[in-house]
């Protein structure tokens, strides 16, 4: 969690929706244990977000690293790549001249698989950037890097609802302490806790 802005990091969305548990140990205990296939994706990772920001060619524009952030959702992260198309129906960015339909890609190390966290964190991704900018985003694509293939997500209601439920699913309950971390602590370490109310 970011302590200044409270917003709950964009990738715990789907370190979440895999395991709770897991989530918990990363975010309060910030426990974390490297292997050789999350060294390699991290590296990657920072490989794509090191290239530059910003890349036109024509009428495409790909935004590298790009932060992102939901005051509605209390969430934050950043998008490996927004492919920016040049669109009479798109948003206003403000440090490009023209509109844009945005269309948000999220790397993903290792082999092709249908994980619907990832799609949740790309949904996420994707409602972020609508709230910042009054964009609509109907779709995004997961890009498997070792087997460079890109799979189209649609952002249908049903997503939508995920993603909304798993960001406020903590602070929708009452928690003795209040506030977000006290709801975040018991968002993850209390699915079990839950089930006793």
């Amino acid at each position: 969690m970011d302590e200044k802005s409270g917003r709950i990091p964009l990738s715990y969305l789907s370190q979440y929706g895999y395991c709770p548990r897991r989530a918990a140990l990363l975010m309060l205990e910030q426990v974390w244990e490297e292997n050789e296939y999350t060294a390699s994706g991290r590296a990657q990772h920072e490989r794509a977000h090191a290239e530059n920001p910003i890349e036109k060619r024509g009428s495409l524009v790909k935004l590298f690293g790009h932060t992102v952030y939901s005051e509605k959702f209390g969430l934050s992260g950043k998008c490996d790549c927004i492919e920016a198309e040049e669109s009479p129906q798109g948003c206003f960015l403000p440090f490009l001249t023209r509109r844009y339909r945005l269309f948000p890609v999220e790397y993903k190390h290792g082999v092709v698989r249908n994980e619907r966290v990832y799609r949740l964190q790309l949904c996420a991704q994707a409602m972020c950037l609508e709230e910042m900018y009054g964009a609509f985003i109907p779709n995004g694509a997961l890009f498997f890097i070792n087997a460079h293939r890109r799979d189209v997500v649609e952002f249908d209601a049903d997503l939508r609802e995920k993603v909304t439920h798993t960001a406020t699913n903590g602070r929708r309950r009452p928690c003795p302490g209040g506030g977000v971390w006290a709801a975040l602590q018991k968002m993850l370490l209390g699915r079990l806790l839950w089930a006793e109310d």
